[in-house]
């Protein structure tokens, strides 16, 4: 297959993240929106929480959407092609790192809320009230 069709394809059927959840491709999103804003050349803002616009040239250039773990592009401008190279390359260089500080954040998050288990335990215990 020729680079051309797949690049085609991947405009066509997106890109599979592999994400595991609404949140996980919240917070790709918004990495991703952190990412291009740093430039100071290109802007992109959330439309909604699974849809991001990019803006190159002061021209809306590039609609990217996550949904159901599959990354798509919707080309809006003649200054598209150099959108979607942005997001080729933040997916090429940033895709390990975001993956990889998500899955800490869940596990600090894990290790900050308590089980149910655990406050039932607690309950379970010694009666405050015993000194009465």
């Amino acid at each position: 297959m020729d680079i051309m069709k797949k690049y085609i394809n991947m405009l066509n059927f997106g890109i599979d993240l592999k994400m595991t959840n609404i949140e996980e491709e919240y917070y790709f999103l918004s990495r991703f929106t952190d990412w291009i804003n740093e430039d100071g050349f290109n802007v992109a803002n959330f439309v909604n929480s699974t849809t991001v616009e990019i803006t190159t040239k002061d021209k809306l250039s590039l609609i990217v959407q996550v949904k159901s773990s599959t990354l798509t592009m919707e080309p809006k401008s003649d200054e598209a092609q150099d959108a979607i190279m942005m997001v080729i390359k933040f997916i090429a260089e940033e895709y390990d790192n975001v993956r990889d500080d998500f899955q800490e954040l869940v596990m600090e998050t894990k290790k900050i809320v308590p089980k149910k288990e655990e406050i039932k335990k607690k309950d379970d215990g010694d009666d405050d009230f015993e000194w009465i």
